[in-house]
């Protein structure tokens, strides 16, 4: 079992930013982590809590393919819009999907359940988690049955600051979100993360 990351979060749910319900930790440095032998850059912010704590969807996403991979384990695909950009949103390593709740292609409203935190896949050894990871969507987004892919997603980008540049730009950087550590050294409260 691995160690967690070095700067951690611990918090609260808050349903606009974090998709999972009940205490959980993060590390915000996570996305620029090299990994593996090949030493590849991350691109995603893993979420650390229990298994089975509820997944959320944190704002209204198009459902465009969930599946169980060799690599994600239970995973899924989404889209999402945020100041009338779209963005391809990715779930993985969950301990399942509820699929019967599911119908590709329909936008599903913020706050349903999607799924419940888990460590399948190639994150068997790992602390039960919720793997975000977020692109660009520069046309509309297609699951590719014969690459396994899904067509149209961009560069990666970290999550964490699209959704710091939303709350800044609606004025609610300086919010009080309650916190188990302390408030200045939470990255979603402290102001100072927003400048």
């Amino acid at each position: 079992m691995n160690k967690k990351p070095g700067r951690t979060r611990e918090l609260l749910p808050i349903f606009d930013c974090s998709p999972v319900d009940g205490p959980v930790w993060f590390s915000d440095k996570s996305f620029y982590e090299l990994r593996g032998k090949k030493r590849l850059r991350h691109s995603a912010i893993d979420i650390f809590g229990q298994r089975f704590q509820p997944c959320r969807f944190f704002l209204p996403t198009k459902v465009i393919h969930f599946w169980e991979s060799k690599k994600g384990g239970w995973c899924l695909w989404g889209e999402i819009e945020i100041d009338d950009k779209r963005y391809c949103i990715y779930f993985a390593h969950l301990n399942n999907i509820p699929f019967t709740s599911f119908d590709l292609g329909v936008v599903l409203p913020s706050k349903m359940i999607f799924g419940y935190m888990g460590n399948s896949g190639n994150a068997k050894r790992t602390r039960c988690h919720c793997h975000i990871q977020m692109y660009h969507a520069f046309q509309p987004l297609k699951w590719n049955p014969k690459t396994k892919r899904i067509v149209g997603k961009g560069k990666a980008i970290n999550y964490v600051d699209v959704l710091k540049a939303v709350l800044k730009k609606e004025g609610r950087q300086k919010e009080k979100m309650r916190c188990r550590k302390k408030h200045a050294e939470c990255t979603w409260c402290n102001p100072n993360a927003f400048d």
